[in-house]
């Protein structure tokens, strides 16, 4: 049933061709080159990886834009053993905007031994977005057979890495999303003759989270907001089969109408027990007069627990760029611990 439900959101076709192609892992939320430039020069200026690590977790301290695939790939040859590329990996992955196979092959290209590089591996293939299709370089380049079977064994136990929602391994969360009118906006998807809306792309990428990349030892909920809201569950709930059916069925009943009631979004959300993570997607700014409520709360919530964070997701894919939007989702972001993507 949940393949129906993502086959369906993907392969409507419109009568109306936007203009717009999207492609939605070409980011545009990446770091500046400029600011990139200086952590790397920062960082190599270090002479041990202890300290490196140190200079890295400093400058990313207040950072809400992530690091492509170029970028990741350069970072890790500021690192030189397997094990302290594994800790890079893991440690920073919420930066992480994902990356392609190729870009996996240079990152193994840096590593000696085979036995080191399958040490990597797992951390790699979990970020790499066209890993379905291209997988076999990956394997190809391993010498000897053993090895190639390790990393088959590696790639086919990886889950999918969503360039809309980012890494998503937060303990307990809540996924808030905007079904406001202007989610109906269409576009066209690149290389394809597809016109889908913003609301059918992000309801296919939510379902494919839910249902192939949270983990059991996950909780969740989703929030859907427009004037109201409308919440899936009255709290978040274990990640698990019947709850997976559920969720799937709900996501993809949304349709997109109405205003942009985002405080009554997060007032419904704060109240979830033990909830550490909200990851917001929107593709404009909230009803007049609530930007400020909403920051005051949201740093509220997020400074009563450390490990409290807000990921948000400009989407504005197919239509005029709302810069003031973008820069609430930024602040949002950053005043909470967060990572903003942007896509459009």
């Amino acid at each position: 049933m949940k393949e129906f439900f993502l086959l369906v959101s993907l392969c409507v076709l419109f009568s109306l061709v936007s203009s717009q192609t999207f492609d939605p892992c070409a980011q545009q939320s990446r770091l500046p080159d400029a600011r990139f430039d200086a952590i790397v020069s920062l960082v190599k200026a270090a002479s041990f990886e202890d300290d490196r690590f140190k200079i890295l977790t400093r400058e990313t301290a207040n950072q809400t834009l992530g690091f492509d695939g170029n970028q990741m790939l350069k970072l890790s040859q500021l690192f030189s053993f397997s094990t302290s590329k594994t800790q890079m990996f893991s440690k920073y992955q919420k930066y992480w905007l994902g990356m392609t196979c190729n870009q996996v092959v240079k990152i193994l290209g840096d590593i000696g031994f085979d036995s080191d590089r399958l040490t990597v591996l797992p951390n790699l293939v979990n970020l790499t977005y066209d890993l379905k299709e291209k997988n076999q370089s990956i394997v190809d380049y391993f010498g000897f057979s053993s090895s190639k079977d390790a990393a088959r064994q590696i790639i086919a136990s990886a889950a999918p890495f969503s360039c809309v929602w980012g890494v998503v391994t937060a303990k307990t969360l809540v996924f808030i999303v905007d079904v406001s009118g202007s989610m109906s906006t269409q576009f066209k998807l690149n290389g394809t003759n597809r016109v889908i809306s913003r609301l059918q792309y992000v309801v296919s990428s939510l379902n494919l989270v839910i249902s192939q990349i949270l983990k059991p030892y996950q909780n969740f909920n989703v929030i859907a907001f427009s004037g109201s809201v409308r919440n899936w569950q009255k709290s978040t709930v274990a990640v698990n089969p019947q709850n997976i059916a559920s969720a799937v069925s709900f996501v993809s009943s949304l349709s997109a109408s109405g205003s942009t009631n985002m405080l009554a979004a997060f007032k419904t959300a704060f109240v979830q027990q033990d909830l550490n993570a909200v990851y917001l997607l929107s593709d404009g700014s909230p009803d007049n007069g609530q930007p400020a409520p909403i920051l005051a709360a949201a740093k509220a919530w997020s400074s009563a627990q450390p490990g409290r964070f807000i990921n948000t997701i400009s989407f504005q894919v197919g239509g005029q760029i709302d810069t003031a939007a973008i820069a609430f989702m930024n602040s949002l972001a950053v005043n909470n611990g967060g990572v903003a993507r942007s896509m459009k």
